[in-house]
Parts: structure tokens; C-alpha cells; sequence
């Protein structure tokens, strides 16, 4: 039978352990930081007259290692790592999706501007994919590449007005997270500004298309 003495003893041996390693803990908790794909308007240019329509802006897609709070970097197309304690804060879809939607806001295209969760029925709809969002370091210190494809569809008759691809690549200065994330930043507003900039070009030859002009079905864009 156990006595009063040894279980206080057991308790306090119980209690320094669990301690003890909340302790260990700590420092690696600390290491870990969180950074924002920030964004920059500047140069964006404005459409003029917006139209009547309105554009909802789809939840942009990826894949399951983009879709993630991990940043990426990667030696070649058959691997892939994280930087151990670098996160997103939010994962590149979503944060691409709001600066995307903010861009288009900021452009005057359309009469209004709105994600998908908002409900609202709409006269056309952005859908977009993140094919690639790596920190590429085949050589030291790499190269960030942001990949994204772009499709305008008119909702009145379910036709795709135009898709393209939209690729920009940043030499990173540093061969570290910090460095990674600020050529990311860069790649990832050049690629918005060229989507916003692309859609309102579908429109600048007619006011509105009964049937948007047709398809518009363009080349790859690749910079």
C-alpha cells in the first residue's frame, strides 16, 4: 500500500516532468514565424468607365502542397521540402484569391466585385488555379516562380470569354525564408497586376457582348 509520503513524492516527480518538457518546448515554439503575402498597387492602372456587370471572383485552386500554410522550395520537379519553421499565415490560395479580388476592386472594371461564399448572382465569374508557388533552388540562392491560370467565363451562357496562363519568376537575394517571401511578394503582385490588366482587356472593344464576343482563347503568357 502506497503511503501519504510517496504519493506527494510521485506528484512532484509527475508534475517536474510534464514541466520540464513545456520548457523544452518553448524554444521551438519561439523559432517559428508567420509571414503575409503582401501586396502593392502600384502602377496598377484603371479600367475608366466601369460596366454595368459584375464579376464574382472564384475561390482560386491548387494543389494539396500548395494548398497549405508550409512554403515550399524545391532542387527539381520530383521533390519537394518546407522550411521547417516558416508558415503563411493564410495558404497561397486564399491569400491570392483576396489581393486577386482587391486588384480587380482597385482596377473599376466591373459595377462590383465579390467572392464566391458571398452568394451573389453574377454576369461573369474569375476562375483561377495556382499551378506552381515554389522557391526553386537548383542553384544558390534560386529563383521564386509563381504560376497561375486564369479563366473569364460569362455566366449569362456558360461560355469561356478567355483563359491564359500568367508565369512570373523572381531571383531571390537571400537563400533564406526572409529572402524567399519577398520574391514571392513580387512574383505573386506582378501576376495579379497582369490578370487584372488582361481582364479588362476583354473588354475594351465593346461596352458589354450579348454572347461576350465569342471564345477568346489566348497563348500562354509566360515572363
Amino acid at each position: 500500500m502506497i503511503d501519504r509520503k510517496d504519493l506527494l513524492i510521485f506528484s512532484f516527480i509527475v508534475l517536474a516532468f510534464f514541466a520540464a518538457c513545456s520548457v523544452s518546448l518553448g524554444p521551438e515554439a519561439e523559432d517559428k514565424k508567420y509571414y503575409v503575402l503582401e501586396s502593392d498597387h502600384a502602377g496598377l492602372v484603371k479600367f475608366g468607365q466601369p460596366l454595368e456587370q459584375n464579376l464574382r471572383v472564384r475561390e482560386t485552386e491548387a494543389g494539396r502542397f500548395v494548398n497549405s500554410q508550409r512554403i515550399i522550395f524545391s532542387k527539381n520537379d520530383r521533390s519537394r521540402g518546407y522550411y521547417q519553421f516558416a508558415y503563411w499565415v493564410d495558404p497561397p490560395p486564399k491569400r491570392i484569391g483576396m489581393l486577386l479580388e482587391s486588384y480587380l476592386e482597385r482596377v473599376g472594371i466591373f459595377s462590383a466585385v465579390f467572392r464566391e461564399s458571398s452568394g451573389v448572382p453574377a454576369d461573369f465569374e474569375l476562375r483561377t488555379e495556382i499551378l506552381d508557388f515554389r522557391h526553386h533552388i537548383a542553384s544558390s540562392p534560386g529563383e521564386v516562380v509563381v504560376s497561375i491560370n486564369a479563366e473569364l467565363v460569362s455566366l449569362v451562357d456558360r461560355e469561356i470569354v478567355a483563359k491564359k496562363n500568367f508565369t512570373v519568376s523572381k531571383d531571390v537575394a537571400d537563400f533564406n525564408a526572409e529572402g524567399a517571401i519577398e520574391a514571392f511578394s513580387l512574383a505573386s503582385n506582378e501576376v495579379l497586376s497582369l490578370i487584372s490588366t488582361w481582364v479588362g482587356s476583354q473588354f475594351s472593344r465593346t461596352s458589354l457582348p450579348s454572347r461576350a464576343q465569342g471564345l477568346l482563347i489566348e497563348t500562354d503568357q509566360k515572363l
